[in-house]
């Protein structure tokens, strides 16, 4: 929301190096953080303290599994009998949690997009797991490939984000865009190339009718960054990943015109 929010000021306005350099900051401590490696760490020991209490504990496993509206004491004998296989359960769904939690995490250590390639492979694997003693591996194993995948997506935009406000103050220092992307680094705007996580190389840069663009090729990588030259068909359910900068005498423009409704009735 606040790249979006950036975005679109600087398509109304301009902003003074220092502030766009205080901004710039910010993205990127926000972009060096490590969410789904953090996140995952509390799964794992989560997961595995909760099952290792359940398998200690006194309360019979089918009761802590299943939601029950209040206590019934005439189930307490079936639910002996039904701990006699369950206790298992518990102990060997934990035992492999365990094991795959430290896997997906040791591909975080991965540089790069292609740790996500990694933990994609991973997230497949509790979908294939069979036996009684699995059922519950099955059900409280998260989906680490989609949760990876959402930060991938949000780390790349706000990549594009760092590079396009380097680009704007370089366009404030010098009075023109740069040219690509190392006259960012070599102006010391950018500490490197910033990475494109879905191509495993630099973002790309690219020079639009009335601005620049920063993007990324996207999970099919094949995006030229030029969505915005044609506004009238652009879909916002298939957002790319991008930030566009436009010409200072391009911004602030009237917005298009409204479409007609469409009866649905038709």
């Amino acid at each position: 929301i606040a790249i979006e929010a950036t975005e679109r000021t600087l398509s109304q306005c301009a902003a003074t190096e220092t502030e766009l350099a205080v901004l710039q900051a910010a993205f990127a401590e926000e972009a060096a953080g490590e969410p789904f490696r953090t996140g995952m760490r509390g799964e794992r020991a989560g997961q595995f303290e909760n099952l290792r209490h359940l398998a200690e504990g006194n309360v019979p496993v089918t009761r802590a599994i299943v939601p029950q509206k209040k206590a019934d004491d005439s189930w307490a004998a079936w639910d002996r009998v039904v701990d006699l296989w369950a206790r298992p359960m518990v102990d060997r769904s934990n035992a492999w949690m365990l094991r795959y939690h430290t896997r997906v995490l040791k591909a975080t250590e991965i540089p790069g997009g292609d740790r996500y390639a990694a933990i994609r492979e991973l997230g497949d694997e509790p979908k294939s797991l069979t036996g009684y003693d699995m059922i519950i591996a099955r059900l409280m194993t998260p989906a680490v490939d989609k949760i990876a995948d959402a930060e991938r997506r949000i780390k790349t935009t706000a990549y594009c984000a760092i590079a396009g406000l380097a680009a704007e103050r370089f366009r404030l220092k010098k009075g023109r865009w740069p040219a690509n992307l190392n006259e960012l680094v070599q102006l010391k705007l950018l500490d490197r190339l910033p990475d494109d996580l879905f191509s495993g190389q630099s973002l790309r840069f690219r020079r639009s009718p009335d601005g620049i663009v920063i993007h990324s090729v996207g999970a099919d990588g094949a995006y030229q960054g030029d969505a915005r030259d044609r506004p009238e068909e652009l879909d916002p359910r298939n957002a790319p990943f991008e930030f566009r900068l436009w010409d200072p005498a391009k911004r602030r423009q009237a917005p298009l015109p409204k479409k007609p409704d469409v009866d649905e009735d038709r």
